[in-house]
C-alpha cells in the first residue's frame, strides 16, 4: 500500500469519524452535551469540549467521493455493530450503486471509523456513570 493510498485510508477513517459524531451530537445537541460535561467535569472541561467540537463542513478527497456517496445511499442501515449488509447490498443495488472491491473497502473503511467514534462515545458515557 502506497503513501497515498494509507493517506486516503486514514481520510476515509476520518470521514467515517465525523459521520457518526454528527449522528451522535444531532441526537443530543452541542449545547446539551457541553452541558452534561461542565456539571460533570467543571467549566474548564465544558470550555475544552467547544473548542475541540468538529466543525459542520467536511471536505471529502475526490478520490473518496463514491465511497462516501455509498455510505449517504445506505446510512440508515447502520446499527450498534456496524452496517447490516444484507440491507446495505439491497439499498445499494436499489440507489443503482454499483459496487466494486475497491469501492466496497473504502466503504468498509468508513465503517471502521464511525465504529472507534462509537466505541469511544460509550466509553466516554460508561466513564460519566
Amino acid at each position: 500500500m502506497g503513501n497515498d493510498d494509507r493517506q486516503r485510508g486514514k481520510k476515509l477513517v476520518g470521514a467515517g469519524r465525523r459521520w457518526i459524531e454528527a449522528a451522535l451530537k444531532k441526537s443530543k445537541g452541542d449545547d446539551e452535551l457541553a452541558d452534561d460535561i461542565e456539571r460533570h467535569y467543571g467549566a474548564d472541561a465544558a470550555a475544552a469540549y467547544r473548542a475541540a467540537a468538529p466543525s459542520r463542513d467536511y471536505i471529502v478527497d475526490p478520490a473518496n467521493a463514491a465511497a462516501v456517496r455509498a455510505l449517504l445511499a445506505v446510512q440508515t442501515q447502520f446499527g450498534e455493530n456496524g452496517f447490516d449488509y444484507a440491507a446495505v447490498r439491497a439499498g445499494w443495488r436499489l440507489a443503482g450503486i454499483e459496487i466494486t472491491p475497491d469501492l466496497f473497502r473504502r466503504f468498509q473503511r468508513i465503517e471502521s471509523g464511525a465504529m472507534q467514534a462509537l466505541a469511544e462515545y460509550r466509553e466516554e458515557v460508561r466513564r460519566r456513570n
